[in-house]
């Protein structure tokens, strides 16, 4: 299984480059399975439930999310449509699972999605 992960999708600049790349590397590699990670996806903190569908458009299985998973509250109406979201198992406010299992070319495959320590604000649980 070949899977691409897509670090921290920053702004309006970080996803155009997605959107213009993502099919033909998908194609030119023969990606089975995408993650990138969102969080800064909606103008450098958040992301929107518009960016999220466009992701899902353009061939982006999984969205990771971080710190910021709720910088943008309108994101919370819509938590019941983004199924292929994973927010941090250890984000404080409790509207996630922090995993996500996914059905790839007969296998399961899970997403599990932790919030490290380095440079957090110390209330966060560590993951360790």
């Amino acid at each position: 299984m070949n899977i691409l992960f897509i670090g921290d999708i920053v702004g309006a600049a970080g996803r155009n480059i997605v959107f213009q790349y993502l099919k033909q590397l998908k194609k030119d590699y023969d990606i089975d399975f995408v993650i990138a990670n969102g969080e800064n996806s909606a103008h450098g903190k958040g992301i929107s439930y518009k960016i999220y569908e466009r992701f899902k458009s353009e061939g982006i299985d999984c969205i990771t999310m971080g710190n910021h998973s709720f910088s943008k509250r309108e994101v919370i109406a819509h938590l019941d449509k983004m199924n292929d979201m994973v927010v941090p198992y250890n984000y404080p406010e409790d509207l996630h699972e922090g995993y996500k299992v996914f059905y790839v070319n007969g296998l399961r495959l899970c997403v599990i999605n932790l919030l490290g320590s380095a440079l957090m604000h110390p209330n966060r649980q560590d993951p360790f």
